[in-house]
């Protein structure tokens, strides 16, 4: 055999520095990425408790409102005028009228037709 005709072409050894630089190279990227990811994340997070906040401030005025509702309906309740118009109208019920003020005692008169005491 002669040495010329086979070459001897050097053999091509796994990299090993390879897989360290491409790891570098993901964590370098990793740490531009994660702080934007954070930033994203906790943005959607106080969006989404400024949407919470906006809904309660709105059911808590709408509740304020409806308290204050019925507090006037209670007032107006609780008012004796009030009173006789709802039962007037629900109840059927009739004003009694002024009371009648009488000068002379009915029984007096009476008694004094049929000639005496008794």
């Amino acid at each position: 055999m002669k040495a010329r005709a086979i070459r001897n072409l050097p053999i091509r050894q796994p990299d090993h520095r390879g897989f360290s630089e491409g790891g570098r190279l993901i964590l370098f990227l990793l740490g531009l990425a994660l702080p934007f990811l954070l930033y994203v994340h906790f943005s959607s997070l106080k969006i989404k408790g400024e949407y919470k906040m906006s809904s309660l401030v709105y059911q808590r005025n709408r509740l304020r409102r409806k308290h204050e509702k019925l507090l006037l309906e209670r007032e107006s309740l609780l008012n004796p005028r009030k009173t006789l118009e709802v039962a007037a109208k629900k109840l059927n019920m009739v004003d009694e009228g002024p009371p009648l003020v009488m000068d002379e005692d009915p029984f007096s008169a009476r008694d004094s037709a049929k000639g005496g005491d008794r």
